[in-house]
């Protein structure tokens, strides 16, 4: 091969052809969504594959029981014996449980429950544990039950609601916490509980691009943030798009870092021939990026967020100063845009959200769908 092929190769045809490799794989990866699935860890790659018996309803499924939020529930349904199921799909060590009861108001719904494991492709009983206590006729059903397992290695287990144990027809659990010694089996990253959306009531987005790693092919690399086009007008009453009078919150309290107040747009020249660059060499130093105008936010233990395309910024956002979870930092527009580019001052406006943890953008190596059930999580126990 000459020189002039080798070159070639290198620098016009390979760098195109990966990123739809990549694209390819990912898109795959995405379509194979599990049915009920929480992350473990601090936002990684593996899974614990949860399913019930019944759920009451969408909002009250088995996820709810390994959200990291005692105040939702899994509730089951009211049909036969009922059962709460976790898989690791390998070995786990665990030696203890904790199971909370209570969550959404819900009054324990079962008087016992019996621990079981799964082994030689049967359910085996391990523990039998009673919730239902009374003194002197008044009720004073535990909300939480402490069980030793004194040292297991097991990849699936659940907790069995014969019909008999039922109160009122269905059961209930809050919480089921997993320890390997003192260490707690963690789902999702608590530093991320009860941030607020940066839209109030904004609606997150149903199509699968408006999420972090989703694939950017148009510039040659992937999405780190979240797209979010519309929210929920309480006066109106109806869903309303995204403006650029529609205020952008902080999602929590911490330090500006950066803060794009002299901001200059591209012109369509510029952003077509950053656009050409981009395709070919995807991750490299840009001065001027499609972000646009943007406010960097530093909330310290690690997380950090990044709000794009503002077509304004609040005068008292400047770099160095503290700000308030909630607190007006810009609104809403189409900075970095083509359609800014080209003069198209209404169209495409949105807010770009990105969340960054210990230096990775949240959604990093993950699937979509994975990636979509944690913005629901954090966002869901958070300020609307």
């Amino acid at each position: 091969m000459n020189r002039y092929l080798k070159k070639l190769l290198a620098e016009k045809i390979l760098p195109g052809i990966v990123p739809v490799i990549t694209a390819a794989v990912i898109s795959l990866s995405a379509s194979a969504e599990d049915r009920g699935s929480a992350v473990s860890g601090k936002c990684t790659l593996k899974r614990i594959h949860l399913s019930s018996s019944q759920s009451m309803d969408a909002d009250h499924g088995p996820e709810m029981a390994f959200d990291e939020n005692p105040e939702t529930s899994w509730v089951s349904g009211k049909t036969g014996p009922q059962w709460i199921r976790a898989d690791f799909e390998t070995k786990r060590i665990m030696t203890s449980l904790r199971i909370r009861f209570g969550g959404d108001g819900v009054k324990n719904a079962a008087g016992y429950f019996i621990l079981q494991f799964f082994h030689e492709n049967a359910w085996f009983d391990f523990n039998k544990i009673d919730i239902a206590r009374s003194f002197l006729f008044i009720n004073m059903d535990r909300k939480t039950v402490d069980i030793d397992l004194g040292g297991v290695d097991a990849s699936t287990f659940r907790l069995y609601f014969p019909e008999d144990s039922l109160k009122n027809g269905g059961a209930s659990v809050s919480e089921i916490e997993i320890f390997a010694g003192t260490a707690r089996i963690r789902y999702f990253d608590e530093r991320l509980m009860g941030i607020c959306l940066p839209v109030a009531n904004a609606l997150l987005p149903e199509n699968d691009s408006s999420y972090p790693n989703s694939p950017r092919q148009y510039r040659g690399g992937w999405h780190s943030g979240l797209d979010i086009h519309c929210y929920r007008d309480p006066v109106l009453n109806a869903t309303v798009p995204v403006s650029s009078s529609t205020p952008v919150r902080s999602i929590d309290s911490g330090t500006v870092l950066r803060a794009d107040t002299e901001y200059r747009a591209l012109t369509l020249a510029e952003w077509r021939k950053q656009s050409d660059y981009s395709r070919i060499v995807p991750t490299t130093f840009v001065k001027r990026s499609f972000g646009g105008m943007q406010v960097w936010i530093d909330h310290g233990n690690g997380v950090l967020s990044a709000y794009n395309h503002l077509s304004k910024i609040d005068p008292s956002v400047t770099r160095g100063k503290s700000v308030k979870k909630g607190q007006v930092i810009g609104w809403a527009g189409n900075s970095g845009s083509i359609e800014e580019a080209e003069g198209r001052a209404r169209q495409g406006i949105h807010l770009h959200l990105e969340i960054w943890v210990d230096g990775f953008f949240l959604g990093y190596g993950m699937p979509v769908a994975d990636v979509k059930k944690y913005f629901r999580w954090i966002f869901r126990n958070g300020k609307k």
